[in-house]
């Protein structure tokens, strides 16, 4: 039997659950709109024609500009079974972001909404872009932009490309290549032991390269894919309970509504899918084992990895709080400061080896031979192990901070005011002044109608942190900034605050 690859699966898996399971539903949209596999193979023919009717080749690089939907679910799978290199991204941009973006990277093509096409318009005044407009079907427009395919994407064989989310820097864009694709694909699918008729539910954006993976995991085991949105902590619970399902992959703060949810009288307890999952960050101790208790016949799994990586760890532990060990594909190494793998209880620094390797940044080759190193990929956070082979999250390399001569991760006093009964969010960040002493600053988002102080805050933290962790500034606000990915920016919050420093200190 010939070997599935990735630029394959895609036409000899929908064909074959076609033929399987033809009536089957393979995408369901919202509002009930759905696609039987049979009809999700012939809407991929019809991509197919009118991407070559518009000369779409492969390793085309094509930007997608569209909401998360059924249709755009069906156009990201069409671009990958026609071998062309799609990169997502989101509306929620600013116009100078997309400018940004769309003029750093070599796209050919850009594919958006038709109502959307008013919004790019200044864009290509600006850049110097001749447009070529034509109509793709399904309400969607694709513009034919003057640029020459880049070699690196056939030399790497790079199927897709995805952004990281700009949390501690710059965005970038992520090269994956077919066997990274395939690796990915295939490690989702056992991880959650996924088969056919299986009902998932998608609530993460298909520029997150988890809500981008739910679709390709989907179609590999014949499963189906259920879109629903988390407007509000209620509707979330509603939506959830339409139907059994399988399983749902959810940031934490997807979680953290599910909780306020509860807290308001939503029966939270009436789900029971077989798994949910936890990942893009970390709820705190006292949440997971709330989620726990309230759905104690769900394996709930912790997972962690980064946009480079895909995932790295995971633990389905019914108890405790690591992350737990690798998964299947992956090996890691845990250096310290001198670059020995450290002992247990030491900190160091985890390097990913295996499944889910990105071939390397988008035009970028510096900065991938940076974090390509000879031991993996150097993810930039700070683990522990213990003596059970499980590993614990301390924090970020960049998010290092000292105070008083003590160093520190962030991550813990932020930790530490996320376990306070009135805080929903918090992100905390070191600002370096001029007198060279740096201040901890933290962002608090309140939980509901909960109205804490700041001094309610620091009293909550003595004694669950040291004294130099407790923060010196705590800006209570309404919202926080978010990157693409829906991730705190907190390049955002610094220059907020320097910005607001400056305007004090001129008047």
């Amino acid at each position: 039997m010939k070997a599935v690859t990735a630029s394959s699966f895609l036409s000899e898996k929908v064909k074959e659950w076609s033929s399987a399971t033809p009536h089957q539903k393979a995408l369901v949209g919202f509002g009930d709109k759905f696609l039987t596999y049979q009809d999700l193979e012939n809407e991929l023919q019809k991509f197919d024609g009118s991407f070559s009717a518009l000369g779409v080749r492969a390793f085309d690089f094509i930007g997608v500009f569209c909401p998360r939907s059924l249709e755009s679910a069906v156009l990201l799978l069409a671009l990958l079974r026609n071998s062309a290199v799609g990169l997502s991204f989101e509306k929620r941009m600013t116009l100078p972001e997309m400018k940004e973006l769309i003029g750093s990277l070599p796209f050919q093509g850009l594919i958006m909404a038709a109502e959307d096409f008013d919004f790019f318009q200044p864009l290509f005044t600006d850049l110097k872009i001749s447009v070529l407009k034509n109509k793709l079907g399904q309400g969607l427009i694709f513009l034919k932009l003057p640029f020459s395919p880049a070699e690196v994407l056939r030399r790497k064989n790079i199927r897709w490309a995805l952004m990281t989310s700009g949390s501690t820097g710059k965005q970038k864009a992520v090269l994956i290549s077919e066997e990274n694709l395939l690796a990915r694909t295939k490690g989702e699918v056992q991880l959650f032991g996924l088969k056919s008729g299986d009902l998932i539910l998608n609530c993460l954006t298909f520029t997150h390269d988890l809500g981008f993976n739910q679709i390709l995991s989907t179609i590999y085991s014949g499963a189906t894919l259920r879109l629903i949105s988390s407007l509000s902590p209620a509707e979330l619970v509603r939506q959830m309970g339409l139907e059994p399902f399988v399983g749902m992959t959810g940031t934490p703060r997807v979680w953290k509504n599910l909780l306020e949810a509860h807290e308001n009288g939503s029966d939270v307890t009436q789900l029971n899918p077989k798994y949910l999952t936890i990942s893009g960050g970390s709820v705190t101790p006292e949440e997971m084992d709330l989620l726990r208790r309230l759905l104690p016949k769900t394996t709930w799994i912790r997972t962690y990895g980064q946009t480079e990586t895909f995932r790295t760890l995971a633990t389905k532990s019914s108890e405790g709080f690591d992350l737990g060990r690798t998964i299947e594909g992956v090996t890691v190494s845990l250096l310290n400061s001198d670059g020995d793998e450290c002992t247990a209880g030491e900190a160091g620094e985890l390097y990913h080896l295996g499944d889910g390797e990105m071939a390397g940044y988008f035009l970028d080759e510096e900065l991938t031979k940076t974090k390509l190193g000879k031991s993996g990929i150097a993810t930039g956070d700070y683990f522990s192990k213990d003596t059970n082979g499980n590993f614990h999250f301390l924090g970020r390399r960049d998010e290092m901070a000292k105070k008083n001569d003590q160093r520190f991760f962030l991550s813990e006093t932020e930790n530490a005011l996320m376990g306070s009964p009135e805080v929903s969010l918090a992100a905390v960040i070191q600002v370096p002044l001029k007198d060279g002493i740096g201040r901890i600053v933290a962002y608090v988002l309140p939980k509901g109608k909960a109205c804490p102080t700041v001094q309610s805050l620091k009293s909550f933290c003595q004694g669950r942190i040291s004294s130099y962790k407790i923060p010196d500034e705590i800006l209570i606000l309404p919202e926080l900034p978010r990157t693409q990915s829906g991730k705190v920016d907190k390049g955002r919050l610094k220059s907020f605050y320097l910005e607001n420093l400056n305007a004090a200190v001129n008047h």
